[in-house]
């Protein structure tokens, strides 16, 4: 079988080129047809691969954006980096947003979105133009449930210091600066949501498991535990615990799956457990099992707060 014949060095497959920037590059319409090309969006070509979401929202936001159109929605999101659900990151969709009065563009894989000035807040990240994290917040408070938008906005509030999984690019978004846009977002779908979920944020949460561990603790009825929460322990040094009930002594650790094929990792957190219990302080330990069956946390929380003298 015939190899295809080189590109010109200036379409980038990888990333995804034009058919009309290929043919103005002197490219036949069946050089683009060939089985090293495949189309991502009509009238994008990337290198043959099986494409992701991602690849979908690199191509058109490197080859299909035209002026006045920024991703948006579940796109922006994960061109961010910020923190989705799997049907979300998984959506082979790629949303695009402009403001009125132009017409968002439309395609197969394409969902577009046309907002008023007010609402159309852009923000440029690794050379692409998106609506702004506080704005996709907003946007995506209309698909997500109450837990997964307090996770989101957990995100941007929170310092890379706080959590080093999430990008240090990311910009982060002040408290009121989320409030200013869940106003400007009133009577849109998902305004209620949001504002609820604003409620409920916090700044520092380290992970989306350590919002849904909080969550899930406030909304069996206990008092809302500290979130990383920072203490000297004799013989160990600083350290950081997740969720806190400081008064009592009381630790609440949310055990990733790093945890437990790092055996580096696994034995630092043993070392530090076994110094807060020097020290007084009860730790309660939590897997993504007990996130989807509590029952047994719940026990171990009430136990731990009833022996404290925090519970009747």
């Amino acid at each position: 079988m015939r190899t295809p014949r080189p590109l010109p060095e200036n379409l980038t497959t990888s990333e995804g080129f034009s058919t009309a920037q290929a043919v103005d590059n002197g490219v036949t319409r069946k050089r683009m047809r060939a089985r090293d090309l495949t189309a991502s969006h009509h009238g994008i070509r990337v290198s043959a691969r099986d494409l992701s979401p991602y690849d979908l929202d690199e191509s058109f936001a490197r080859a299909g954006l035209l002026d006045g159109q920024v991703l948006a929605c579940a796109s922006g999101a994960r061109w961010w980096g910020l923190p989705l659900p799997r049907a979300l990151e998984d959506e082979m969709v790629t949303h695009v947003a402009v403001a009125q009065p132009a017409h968002p563009p439309t395609g197969k894989r394409i969902r577009g979105y046309r907002l008023d000035a007010r609402r159309f807040e852009t923000f440029e990240h690794r050379g692409v133009l998106t609506l702004s994290p506080a704005t996709l917040l907003a946007q995506l408070a209309a698909r997500l449930d109450l837990t997964r938008t307090v996770v989101f906005a957990d995100a941007l509030r929170t310092s890379f210091d706080c959590s080093p999984s999430r990008s240090p690019l990311v910009r982060l978004h002040p408290l009121e600066e989320l409030h200013a846009v869940a106003q400007r977002w009133k009577g849109r779908p998902g305004a209620a949501n949001l504002r609820a979920a604003l409620e409920l944020s916090r700044e520092g949460s380290e992970s989306p498991k350590a919002t849904e561990l909080r969550l899930l603790i406030m909304g069996a009825g206990f008092p809302e535990p500290v979130i990383q929460y920072k203490l000297n322990v004799p013989g160990y040094g600083n350290a950081r615990i997740d969720l806190a009930y400081i008064g009592e002594k009381i630790a609440i650790e949310y055990e990733g799956e790093g945890h437990f094929f790092d055996a580096a990792a696994a034995r630092r957190d043993l070392e530090r457990t076994e110094a807060l219990q020097r020290a007084g302080w009860r730790v309660i330990r939590v897997t993504d099992a007990d996130l989807r069956r509590p029952r047994n946390l719940f026990e171990s929380i009430r136990r731990a707060l009833a022996e404290r003298g925090a519970l009747q």
